[in-house]
């Protein structure tokens, strides 16, 4: 039996930052996928290949109860580049089978090259959430192996959210991981801390004259830095935190009762209300959130009418340019081209995880 998996990136079109603390944000699935092929077979074995990672074949080995283990001698950075994959998983053998028995073994192919850039013979991460797509790609996959259904997207989330915060030290607000698995444009919450298996996302339709340009800033950005920074600025200035963070949710639900309701002036307004706070949140935490080269892009979007901010954790990865016309995205499009910035053709993938069974 072979099940292939696929489940597309994220991009946050609104709240990011805000949405650690509980508030609305706004975020897009894009058409961009993690991809998993599971060939189970009869086997002790299972064997992982990555070729985006540079894993050419890893056989994990059983571990005794109801998990794998790495075979001697692998590297701590292949270790590392399976991190997510070995997590999901353990997870499943000990927490959703419980100990019970042992996946099949066979071989498992994970690929994630759809979220690289590829500039002047280099790779880098574009930042649309590889890491929550490999996963809920791979734990649907697993799940259907076990169960012999699809998963239902709520048990998805609920799973595939608790293992990616495992496998990032217990971080992150599951945004990613929720456009992973439903697809589309969601409103999208955390869920509760009494109530932390609950996918609060509400299906949003694109304004029709609202216009999107993903821009490619030129290098990568370490999320886990730059959030590290922030939430040090609570320990040390806890008023100031809430002052900033009690603003970007602020803004963050007003963006969205905009965005719902298609009122396209009153949306961009709030993207660049929201982008100025985020630079000064950056500026009080050393966080280097609004970098110099993405203050550059908001200049020249500002200078032909659009309205521009970092997507996710800043300081490099993705920003978005937003404007109201088709004519206005055109010329804007061709002016950051012009100025040696990168257009990224991304659009909302409205699918969320897939499944085949071969």
């Amino acid at each position: 039996m072979k099940i292939v998996a696929s489940a597309p990136g994220k991009l946050i079109l609104l709240g990011e930052y805000s949405v650690l603390e509980g508030a609305p944000a706004l975020v897009a699935a894009v058409n961009r996928y993690a991809r998993v092929i599971y060939r189970v077979e009869s086997r002790t074995e299972l064997c992982v290949t990555a070729p985006t990672l540079g894993i050419e074949r890893i056989c994990l080995q059983p571990d005794g109860s109801s998990g794998w283990r790495f075979p001697d001698g692998v590297s701590p950075a292949q270790r590392e580049k399976l991190h997510f994959a070995v997590t999901t998983l353990n997870y499943l053998g000990g927490h959703i089978l419980g100990g019970r028995r042992q996946l099949s073994g066979g071989f498992l192919q994970l690929d994630t090259d759809d979220f690289f850039w590829n500039e002047e013979d280099e790779r880098r991460k574009l930042g649309l959430g590889s890491s929550a797509a490999i996963t809920v790609a791979l734990l649907a996959a697993l799940l259907q192996a076990v169960t012999g259904k699809f998963p239902e997207p709520a048990r998805l989330f609920r799973y595939a959210m608790e293992i990616h915060r495992l496998a990032q030290g217990k971080v992150g607000s599951g945004i990613d991981v929720a456009a992973s698995v439903q697809g589309g444009i969601l409103r999208f919450q955390s869920p509760p801390p009494d109530r932390p298996d609950e996918l609060r996302a509400v299906p949003l339709t694109w304004p029709p004259s609202l216009q999107m340009i993903p821009v490619w800033s030129g290098h990568s950005a370490s999320t886990t830095e730059l959030v590290g920074k922030v939430n040090r600025l609570r320990r040390v200035s806890p008023k100031r935190f809430r002052e900033h963070f009690d603003e970007l949710s602020r803004l963050s639900e007003a963006g969205c009762r905009a965005f719902a309701a298609g009122q396209i002036p009153e949306f961009l307004e709030t993207v660049e209300k929201y982008c100025r706070r985020l630079e000064r949140l950056g500026a009080d935490s050393g966080a280097d959130i609004v970098s110099e080269v993405h203050r550059r892009i908001a200049d020249l979007v500002h200078s032909s009418g659009g309205v521009y901010k970092p997507s996710g954790a800043g300081g490099g990865d993705l920003g978005i340019a937003f404007c109201e016309s088709g004519q206005a995205a055109r010329e804007l499009s061709a002016k950051l081209l012009e100025n040696g910035f990168s257009v990224i053709n991304l659009s909302v993938e409205q699918q969320g995880v897939t499944l085949q069974v071969l």
